[in-house]
């Protein structure tokens, strides 16, 4: 029964490897260490050698010998001889699945990572794809430290055409798991993001705010031509409006949401959301008011009304600056700064509707350059 155990690897090994005689009749003759002089000699033939030859002899001695550190090394030098222009995953799953050592699985993930992009979006790369993607969901898991080998293997699954992959470094990256690889997790997905656009707009839509703040922070460095983060904008922008229901629950994340997806619309001057964004600025209201907008990102949302222009801009800020004239008439101080962003995103716009607000300026208790600026908003009118 325990040589059926042992002897199960070698139906992996199907594939095969040009080699030399003289340095495979070294190979069965020597021990360990004479066997992996054997395998680096070979490696001059830059053919792989008896690599897999090797690694069948390695895989079959593991049960035997555990982690012992010279059949490590001979399972590392031959994994490097392997050469990267033919596919032998699955050889390198079965070693990476027997051996627990990150000695010889550095050595692995260093072969595949110079396998060409080809290769890599062949299915024929999946047996060592999924394990290298099993290994990180279970060390996420059980919230191994982070090692230089976890590095590595985030990089690489960012080179591959992996559903399972994306969904494995996402979760890694939404729980924070391993910080000081946040950004190769950021890089990583930012280069999947261009193949699984559907796993992005589904975490939009249905994500908690984080993963939606998270896709969207993916996705948008992905800006391309085409209009895609211009929709996938809208659709942020859209789903975090609608997942306000009471102020005081609203998320740090939700706002983020909102103010990236603002960036995108105005820098990619996408009017088809003007009047969406002309929706919003109701809501930003609100959110100032409450102290969930600063004051800067609140002068934003105005900016991107007047720049979007829709047909309602100049109606829905004059309505605005006819209740920060009100309050002013109260006694109430609101903002210099965000009035004067209002007042001269009316004058830009030039909308007569503004006419009456623009004019009561005048006549309240506003600085000095509060009413210059008004005056000047009244002479670009279009009357």
């Amino acid at each position: 029964m325990m040589l059926k155990q042992v002897f199960l690897p070698l139906l992996f090994f199907s594939a095969t490897v040009a080699f030399s005689a003289d340095y495979y009749v070294d190979f069965l003759k020597g021990d360990i260490k004479q066997k992996t002089e054997a395998v680096k000699k070979s490696a001059e033939n830059k053919n792989g050698g008896i690599a897999l030859q090797s690694l069948e002899f390695c895989c079959q001695s593991y049960q035997f010998l555990k982690n012992d550190k010279d059949l490590e090394t001979l399972t590392a030098e031959s994994v490097k001889i392997l050469p990267t222009n033919e596919n032998f995953s699955n050889v390198l799953s079965n070693v990476f699945n027997t051996f627990e050592s990150e000695f010889v699985r550095t050595a692995i993930v260093d072969n595949v990572s110079k396998y060409s992009d080809k290769m890599l979006g062949e299915s024929s790369s999946k047996p060592i794809v999924s394990s290298v993607t099993q290994f990180l969901k279970e060390s996420a898991k059980k919230g191994d430290r982070a090692t230089i080998l976890h590095g590595k293997m985030i990089v690489l699954m960012g080179k591959v055409n992996s559903e399972t992959s994306f969904d494995t470094l996402f979760e890694c990256y939404d729980k924070n798991v391993w910080k000081e690889y946040g950004t190769l997790l950021e890089t990583s997905l930012v280069n999947m993001s261009a193949v699984y656009k559907d796993k992005v707009k589904e975490f939009i839509t249905r994500g908690s705010p984080r993963q939606k703040l998270l896709a969207f922070k993916i996705a948008s460095r992905q800006y391309g031509e085409d209009s895609y983060i211009s929709e996938l904008a809208t659709d942020a922008l859209t789903e975090s409006i609608y997942s306000v229901e009471d102020l005081s629950k609203v998320a740090n994340e939700t706002i983020d949401l909102q103010m990236a997806a603002i960036d995108v619309i105005v820098k990619k001057n996408w009017t088809q959301a003007c009047d969406l964004v002309t929706r919003y600025f109701s809501l930003s209201q609100q959110e100032y008011n409450a102290g969930l907008l600063n004051e800067t990102q609140f002068i934003g949302v105005i900016k991107a009304v007047e720049k979007l222009a829709s047909l309602d801009a100049g109606e829905t800020l004059s309505s605005y600056l006819n209740v920060l004239n009100h309050d002013t008439e109260q006694g109430k101080n609101p903002s210099s700064a965000v009035v004067l962003a209002l007042i001269n995103s009316l004058g830009s716009l030039g909308d007569k509707v503004a006419f009456d607000y623009l004019f009561n300026v005048q006549h309240l208790n506003y600085s000095e350059e509060v009413i210059t600026a008004a005056r000047d908003a009244l002479a670009r009118l279009k009357l």
